[in-house]
C-alpha cells in the first residue's frame, strides 16, 4: 500500500530568452495531488488492484476546484460465500403456464463468487468570496458505475431463462407431482452478474453572520445552511437475460413496490440563532415529488397492452413532502471547566404525514409499511429532551 500527496511549484517561462521561473501566484495559490493504490490477495477469488487519484486546486483564494478518480472494490461476505442453505417454501405464478404453484427452495451461498468492481469519479467547487465575507458555496458531481454485482434469480426470472434454452438455469430446479399438487423444487445462490449505475450531484451554501453587523446594538450570531442532492440517474440491471435495467432516479416509493426508489431531489435547510447560553434551530427537510414505478404506463384512454415489465396505471404519481424540526438548548457553566447542555428537540413539529404509495397492479396485503421509510418521515412528532455534560 502506498499513498503520496504533493503540492507542486508551476512554472512560468519565458520561451523567447529560455528563462523559467517558479511563479505560483500567476497561476495558482497552491495545487495537491493525493494518490493511493493498495494490491490485495484473497484466498477465495485471487488478488485486485485498488487505486484513488485526487486534485486539488486552489486558484485564488475565493475558488478552489477538486477531482477524484477511483476503482473500489466489495468483497462477498461470509453469508455470500459459504452460506449452507435455508429452506423457504412460498406460492409463485410459474411462467410456464401462468398457473399458481406452490415452490420450495434451497438458497445456498456461492464459493465461487468474486469481488463487485466500482468505478467512481467526483468532480467540484468551492466558492468562499472574499466580497461576501461568511459565505461560501460548493457543487460536486459524481458518477458510478458497479460491475459485477453481487445477486440472485428468483424462479419467474429462471423459468423464462430455461425456457429459451439456458441450460444453467433449467439446472436449478424440479417439477414434483402433477395437477393441484404439483411442486417446484428449486436451489438459488448468488452470482456476479448485475450492474448498477448512478449519477447526481450535491449543492452546499452556508452563511454566518454576527447581528452585531448589521446593528452595534445586536447580540447573537445567526448561521444558515442548504444542502441538495439531485439523483439524475439510478439504473439497476438485474442481470437476468430478457430482464429490463430499471430507472429508480424519480421513484418516490420503497420496498413495498419492490425497489429501492430515490426522488429526483432531497433537500434540507438549517437556520440556527446563538446567544450565549442559548441556542434556537429550525430545520427543513424535504422531497420532491415523484413516480410510483418507473416501468408503469399511465393512461386513461387508449392504452398499450399491460405487460409484466411495462403495466398500465391510471395514476404514477406520488406527493413529495416536507418536515420540520425544532432545536433547543441552553447552557449551564458549572465552576470553570464544567459546562451542561439543557435540550429539547422537536421533530416533524407539525406532525406532517408521509406520502402513501399504492399497490399498484397485482399489489397484496402490505407487509411493510405503506410509505418510503427510508425517504419520508413515517414516526410522526418526536420530542426529546435531556442534558449533556463536557468535563
Amino acid at each position: 500500500f502506498f499513498k503520496q500527496k504533493t503540492a507542486y511549484e508551476i512554472y512560468q517561462c519565458d520561451w523567447s530568452s529560455d528563462v523559467c521561473s517558479s511563479d505560483l501566484a500567476a497561476w495558482a495559490k497552491s495545487f495537491d495531488v493525493d494518490v493511493a493504490a493498495r494490491f490485495t490477495g484473497y484466498s477465495t477469488f485471487g488478488y485486485t488492484t485498488t487505486w484513488k487519484a485526487g486534485a486539488n486546486w486552489q486558484l485564488i483564494d475565493d475558488l478552489r476546484l477538486r477531482a477524484t478518480r477511483s476503482r473500489n472494490i466489495r468483497e462477498p461476505t461470509l453469508v455470500d460465500l459459504y452460506k449452507t442453505g435455508s429452506i423457504s417454501q412460498s406460492s409463485i405464478t410459474d411462467p410456464t403456464d401462468n398457473t399458481v404453484v406452490n415452490n420450495r427452495n434451497l438458497a445456498t451461498g456461492n464459493p465461487n463468487l468474486k469481488a463487485e468492481k466500482s468505478d467512481e469519479t467526483d468532480a467540484g467547487f468551492v466558492i468562499q468570496p472574499r466580497f461576501f465575507p461568511g459565505f461560501s458555496f460548493s457543487f460536486d458531481y459524481y458518477n458510478i458505475d458497479i460491475s459485477d454485482a453481487v445477486n440472485s434469480l428468483g424462479l419467474t426470472q429462471l423459468i423464462p431463462l430455461c425456457n429459451q434454452g439456458n441450460q444453467a438455469a433449467c439446472a436449478t430446479y424440479d417439477y414434483e407431482g402433477t395437477g393441484a399438487n404439483r411442486i417446484i423444487i428449486s436451489t438459488s445462490s448468488p452470482g456476479n452478474f448485475a450492474t448498477e449505475s448512478e449519477r447526481g450531484f450535491d449543492i452546499e451554501a452556508g452563511y454566518t453572520l454576527p447581528l452585531s453587523d448589521l446593528n452595534a446594538g445586536w447580540d447573537g450570531k445567526l448561521t444558515a445552511r442548504f444542502l441538495a442532492t439531485h439523483y439524475i440517474s439510478y439504473k439497476v440491471f438485474s442481470g437476468a437475460n430478457g430482464d429490463i435495467t430499471i430507472q429508480y432516479a424519480g421513484v418516490n416509493t420503497g420496498k413495498q413496490n419492490g425497489s429501492l426508489g430515490l426522488p429526483s431531489w432531497k433537500y434540507m435547510g438549517v437556520l440556527n440563532y446563538a446567544l450565549d447560553p442559548v441556542t434556537v434551530g429550525v430545520t427543513f427537510r424535504g422531497l420532491s415529488s415523484g413516480l410510483v414505478n418507473s416501468t408503469y404506463v399511465e393512461c386513461t384512454s387508449g392504452c398499450p397492452v399491460s405487460t409484466g415489465q411495462h403495466q398500465t396505471v391510471s395514476n404514477n404519481h406520488m406527493d413529495g413532502g416536507m418536515f420540520v424540526d425544532l432545536n433547543l438548548s441552553y447552557k449551564l457553566h458549572i465552576g470553570d471547566t464544567t459546562t451542561s447542555e439543557l435540550f429539547l428537540n422537536v421533530r416533524n413539529l407539525a406532525n406532517a404525514d408521509p406520502a402513501l404509495q399504492p399497490l399498484g397492479p397485482g399489489g397484496s396485503n402490505y407487509d411493510f409499511y405503506p410509505a418510503n421509510s427510508g425517504q419520508y418521515d413515517i414516526m410522526g412528532r418526536i420530542f426529546r429532551a435531556g442534558i449533556r455534560f463536557k468535563m
